[in-house]
């Protein structure tokens, strides 16, 4: 028998890996479930740094500010869908503040091809400079290099195969 504690499962991934699709098609098949978008959330913490600001500035407010989320659903026995880009060292600050709160988790990280990423999509047939600037750094960074998560490869595979992969891991 499934343990009725609640779930935090968070989907990773590089800008235009498919994380947003996949976590609001898992959060809509459990009824019991808060989705929490990172990048909107991070949009908004962005609104109050000038807009010459980098992105690693603005970090540590990101992560306080879902690991607060994150903690308020869990605690209120709601399952938590977390879509966002973390590394191993993110992954570790949450569980670390989540000390106290009983809960179970599950991390997955997307990484399909990053040629298949930079083709664009229906929904985003053309990447600002920006994004491709971003997908670079995270595929040649440590953000896409994992222990904790469970990776992905989804480059030959719809966001619905996806969301059945992690369903059934569940």
């Amino acid at each position: 028998m499934k343990s009725k504690m609640p779930k935090l499962i968070s989907i990773s991934g590089s800008v235009h890996s498919g994380k947003t699709t996949v976590s609001r098609m898992i959060a809509a098949k459990m009824p019991n479930a808060s989705y929490l978008d990172g990048d909107l959330l991070s949009s908004l913490i962005k609104c109050k740094y000038p807009k010459t600001a980098a992105i690693d500035d603005m970090l540590p407010e990101i992560h306080e500010n879902i690991i607060q989320i994150i903690k308020a659903s869990l605690q209120n026995g709601v399952d938590c869908i977390v879509d966002y880009v973390f590394s191993d060292d993110t992954r570790q600050q949450i569980i670390d503040s989540l000390a106290g709160v009983k809960f179970r988790q599950k991390w997955y990280l997307l990484k399909p091809d990053i040629a298949k990423v930079l083709q664009g999509s229906k929904t985003r047939p053309r990447l600002s400079d920006w994004e491709i600037d971003r997908i670079h750094y995270h595929y040649n960074g440590e953000v896409l290099n994992t222990k904790m998560a469970k990776m992905i490869d989804s480059t030959n595979q719809t966001p619905q195969q996806t969301v059945t992969e992690i369903m059934e891991d569940l």
